[in-house]
């Protein structure tokens, strides 16, 4: 699977904007040729939204590894990705756009073998006061060179496991939530839906 045909497909299960514009009566519909500012309390929270959901799943991936943690990592990459506007392979170091199967960053290689998880755990709580300090001194950051780093220490992670491939947690993952939209359940807490 293609990383932005991922994006593509995981996004057609993005509820959270509509949700989140209904519980803080905001209003979605804007005159014609008005685009709402990039700024706007809705885009805020919808970042929030996607910003705290990947740092949620990258903590109950690290409670438990698995591919299905590992596809939620990835569904809030492509919602992150989305909300900033921006190709979710912008992400990833790949060949050709085709696959998940390169870390972006130059990690520090060493760290990661020692202590993979502990690197990424440093860097998602200090992604989570990153974006605490967004939204209180209103500063224009993107997270998305921290995700990007975090992605390379769980991809390095990850290789040293049988069939847990960020190839195959999209996968995984978009086979997933086409069974809960089936179902009518892509809403919920975890594998109960």
């Amino acid at each position: 699977m293609k990383i932005n045909e991922y994006q593509q497909q995981a996004m057609k299960t993005a509820l959270y904007r509509e949700q989140i514009a209904r519980n803080a009566g905001i209003d979605l519909f804007i005159k014609p040729n008005e685009t709402p500012p990039k700024d706007s309390a809705l885009n805020l929270l919808c970042k929030s939204y996607v910003i705290n959901g990947f740092i949620g799943e990258v903590g109950e991936f690290f409670e438990q590894p698995s591919i299905g943690e590992l596809g939620g990592i990835l569904w809030y990459t492509a919602a992150v990705a989305t909300e900033y506007g921006v190709p979710m392979m912008d992400l990833f170091d790949v060949v050709n756009g085709e696959t998940f199967t390169h870390a972006a960053p130059t990690i520090n290689i060493d760290r990661v073998k020692q202590k993979p998880l502990d690197a990424a755990t440093v860097l998602t709580l200090q992604l989570g006061n990153k974006w605490k300090k967004v939204l209180r001194d209103g500063k224009d950051w993107t997270p998305l060179g921290m995700i990007e780093t975090i992605l390379g220490y769980l991809i390095a992670y990850c290789e040293t496991f049988e069939n847990m491939s960020l190839q195959d947690a999209a996968e995984y993952n978009i086979q997933q939530l086409a069974d809960r939209a089936k179902r009518g359940t892509i809403q919920g807490d975890g594998d109960e839906r």
